[in-house]
């Protein structure tokens, strides 16, 4: 027991003046009785110091585990009597404040680990989780711990970044704020008007750089606090706006991207998939001897149909004079789809829904060994099982049926461009996508279309030929020839790209330092991921007091023994 006393009295009370007097230990229970053993005591009103005890009383603390064993603290406390006549607190309590803060039921080492525990987990789950350590407590007293602890305050920051964050998507958005220096929040804003990040700006002068995204009117109230500081337009946002705007000008030339798609005369002899069939056959073939589903390939033409009847109707709509908001209602469609559909010369075309699936990785290799001879459907599956496969024969079975291989040399029954984009025309999107790209990265496949859909088309030429300009500009951070970008963009090009251009021409310093500068909303846009879960573990129920200080607050120091 004098082994255990001593353990015990470095590991839960140490030096703070406190002598153990007995231990109890009841299964996993450890009942620990202590009392102050310092002759002086100050006042906690008038610092006086005073060894006039007045009487004692007994606190019960609960204390962190010890293994798996709880630890509670029965503690007797003395009265003191206060020899300033003139204070207005006669009696006080002794004061422990290595061991226990005034009021409190438990120690500071377990309010400590009880907010480290709710900072990463919030209420319930840190609940749950104490429990389990062996420290039980309510979510409400998790919370309660969490708002303890002080938001550090913010001294001189000089680089910023600001970006706005969702409390519900498209419906209501906050403002956050990082430090870039340190990649640390700063503080979060309640809303995006103007007015509030306009006032929160003004409280700190010694701001010289912000990064900020070219939307949410940041520019404007930037303007108007700190009009010496420089602007700085992220780089990722500003590809992001521009492979939007590329996207929305690749739109209207779908009949080109259609014509590069075209196989040539030496592949006239080569079946191509009707886009409504599919994979639609009874035998799970695509030979054209296979009977299809009607059913389904009905559905789909009525699908299709719907969409363009769509397609029609906002045309229609839009030449009376309807905005894109009305036109939204009365075909009970989102402004994105209005959009979209506007920028359409033509209908939608079907796109049949890919699927993917655990054997997309080895679907090459596969057809490979059989065109090379191996034409036994388990010995391809035990190949690839040895790669890493974790399916059964029977998928693959079914795939090489669905492909239409027989014993013999199967016969190719998709165009080659199956390899861009599994035989379909490749979309706006999809071009855009591969545009962006750095040649280097691109696939012999890509390359090719893409030189294909520029000799197809000198509007989509001169997209091409700008869009590697521009990009090459934002990665070897140069911007000299941007203002020589920006006025070629603007005489050779129309619509999205050109209004895209224009807008760059009204913010061209901010785009010029965000270009060239070291400074990114890389780290803003990092700690609104973190804000996301945090949001999530609340399951959207956290106040903006708790998100921010759960953000913003670090954890307590771990307390001394």
């Amino acid at each position: 027991m004098d082994e255990l006393q001593t353990t015990l009295q470095s590991l839960v009370v140490g030096d703070s003046g406190i002598l153990i007097d007995t231990i109890t230990m009841q299964a996993q229970d450890c009942q620990i009785t202590a009392h102050c053993t310092t002759l002086v005591a100050s006042c906690p009103s008038c610092a006086t110091p005073s060894s006039s005890v007045h009487s004692r009383y007994r606190r019960r603390l609960a204390d962190r585990t010890v293994g798996t064993t709880s630890v509670t603290l029965q503690l007797t406390v003395r009265r003191f009597r206060c020899r300033n006549h003139g204070c207005h607190q006669q009696i006080f309590a002794e004061r422990l404040p290595a061991l226990m803060a005034p009021h409190q039921r438990s120690t500071i080492r377990l309010a400590h680990a009880f907010q480290t525990m709710g900072l990463a987990l919030g209420g319930r789950p840190g609940a749950r989780v104490a429990q389990t350590l062996g420290m039980p407590t309510s979510h409400t007293t998790m919370l309660r711990r969490i708002h303890q602890l002080p938001i550090p305050p913010i001294t001189t920051p000089t680089a910023i970044g600001i970006d706005e964050w969702a409390w519900r998507k498209r419906t209501a958005y906050g403002c956050i704020v990082v430090d870039l220096h340190t990649n640390r929040v700063l503080d979060l804003l309640p809303d995006q008007a103007q007015s509030t990040i306009v006032t929160w700006l003004r409280q700190y002068p010694s701001i010289q750089i912000v990064s900020r995204d070219r939307g949410g009117g940041f520019a404007a109230a930037i303007t108007a606090a700190l009009p010496t500081a420089t602007q700085v337009v992220d780089r990722w946002h500003l590809i992001k706006n521009y492979g939007e705007a590329l996207e929305a000008a690749l739109l209207s030339k779908r009949a080109v991207l259609r014509a590069a798609c075209t196989p040539p005369e030496s592949a006239a002899d080569v079946p191509l998939i009707d886009p409504f069939v599919g994979a639609l056959t009874r035998t799970g073939r695509h030979g054209p001897d296979a009977p299809m589903l009607e059913a389904d390939i009905a559905a789909r033409r009525e699908r299709h149909a719907v969409l363009c009847a769509l397609h029609a109707q906002i045309h229609t709509l839009r030449a009376t004079g309807a905005d894109i908001v009305s036109i939204a209602k009365m075909v009970s469609t989102t402004r994105a789809t209005v959009y979209r559909y506007l920028a359409m010369e033509t209908p939608p075309d079907w796109v049949q829904p890919r699927r993917r699936t655990t054997l997309d990785p080895y679907k090459a290799f596969l057809l490979q060994q059989w065109s090379a001879g191996c034409q036994s459907p388990r010995q391809l599956w035990r190949m690839i099982r040895a790669q890493g496969f974790t399916g059964a024969e029977t998928v693959v079975t079914r795939y090489l049926a669905f492909m239409g291989c027989q014993k013999t040399k199967p016969r190719p029954m998709i165009h080659p461009t199956y390899a861009l984009n599994n035989g379909r025309i490749p979309s706006a999107g999809h071009t855009a996508q591969w545009v962006l790209l750095a040649p280097m990265r691109r696939t012999a496949n890509q390359q090719a279309f893409l030189d294909a859909v520029a000799a197809a088309d000198p509007d989509c030429a001169t997209l091409i030929t700008l869009s590697e300009q521009f990009l090459a500009m934002i990665r070897a951070n140069e911007a000299a020839a941007l203002t020589a970008w920006i006025t070629a963009a603007i005489t050779t090009t129309t619509g999205h790209l050109h209004r895209f251009a224009q807008r760059l021409r009204q913010d061209e310093a901010a785009v010029r330092a965000g270009i060239a500068g070291p400074w990114s909303n890389g780290p803003v846009e990092g700690q609104i991921h973190r804000l996301k879960l945090l949001k999530r573990q609340a399951y959207g129920r956290a106040s903006l007091a708790l998100l921010r200080i759960r953000l913003i607050a670090q954890p307590p120091a771990t307390a001394p023994p």
